[in-house]
């Protein structure tokens, strides 16, 4: 009987941790991009974020906008601190947004007593910039932000499936990007008709 005890927690724990609807407001559809016939040649870019809290797979997802994207016949990522002397470079920063303290407070009170007290949070998500080199000088930084609701509490475990049909962070990045290529098109291709040095 003692033996079950164990497994009976880490049964309840997993249950009512479940028990959270996460939603990212704001989110534009991740496949809509701008496209242009005529195409860069080569486009060099770096991406930069806070490895704890941003996944791999999401930042994956800003690889896969620009190489899908119809703006460039060729990208290539970029690892060193300086931004290349010659031609386009856009430098992508993925930021962590933290929830407010009065949201980790209640979000901890939350856990601690198995989601029996309810937490939320409206502010916490994902903030991008995008900056654009042109032969090594900075042209124009876009910044987007992606937040999100989360709701922890028992009675809402029900609910929990809705996570399924709501975008998550993948997505969150592919539209910020997306939106990131269609307001900063114009400018690249003014650019791109620019002679490099």
């Amino acid at each position: 009987m003692s033996s079950a005890l164990p497994r009976l927690l880490v049964l309840i724990t997993l249950i009512a941790l479940s028990g959270c609807v996460t939603k990212f407001k704001s989110s534009d559809s991740p496949d809509q991009f701008y496209s242009t016939s005529t195409a860069i040649t080569s486009l060099t870019y770096q991406i930069r974020s806070t490895p704890v809290f941003t996944a791999k797979a999401d930042l994956k997802s800003i690889d896969k906008s620009l190489k899908n994207s119809k703006l460039f016949t060729s990208t290539e990522r970029y690892y060193d601190e300086l931004p290349p002397r010659k031609g386009i470079y856009i430098n992508i920063e993925a930021i962590y947004n933290p929830p407010t303290v009065p949201a980790l407070v209640f979000g901890y009170l939350s856990v601690s007593t198995l989601t029996f007290l309810p937490a939320w949070s409206n502010h916490d998500g994902h903030k991008t910039t995008y900056s654009i080199y042109n032969n090594g000088e900075l042209v124009k930084t876009f910044e987007y932000d992606r937040e999100r609701f989360i709701a922890l509490w028992l009675p809402i475990l029900p609910f929990a499936w809705i996570d399924l049909l709501t975008d998550g962070s993948y997505e969150s990045f592919a539209s910020m990007t997306n939106q990131f290529l269609t307001d900063a098109a114009p400018l690249i291709a003014k650019l791109a008709k620019e002679p490099s040095l």
